[in-house]
């Protein structure tokens, strides 16, 4: 079957990626919400919904990831910018 040498139990190539997290946020003084995670994904879908639960802004979004410490060789924390406009 194809993909089996590659993906558990030969499962689709298409139908194996990563799940919607949803992550908790801190605010800061200047009306931003920061949000820490694990990986630097090329793209994000960044949602907003109001206290009913209905989305009321959604943007996809290439984060700009910039290494703010570690090195070049060994990584380290990266930080991106992303604006949602409500």
């Amino acid at each position: 079957m194809p993909g089996e040498d590659c993906y558990p139990d030969g499962d689709d190539p298409d139908a194996v990626g990563f799940a919607a997290t949803q992550l908790s946020p801190r605010t800061d003084d200047d009306d931003a919400w920061i949000f820490a995670m694990f990986d630097r994904p090329a793209d994000l879908t960044v949602r907003a919904y109001d206290v009913a639960g209905t989305v009321i802004a959604e943007a996809a979004v290439e984060p700009r990831w910039k290494r703010i410490g570690g090195s070049e060789e060994c990584g380290g924390p990266h930080h991106a910018d992303v604006e949602v406009t409500l």
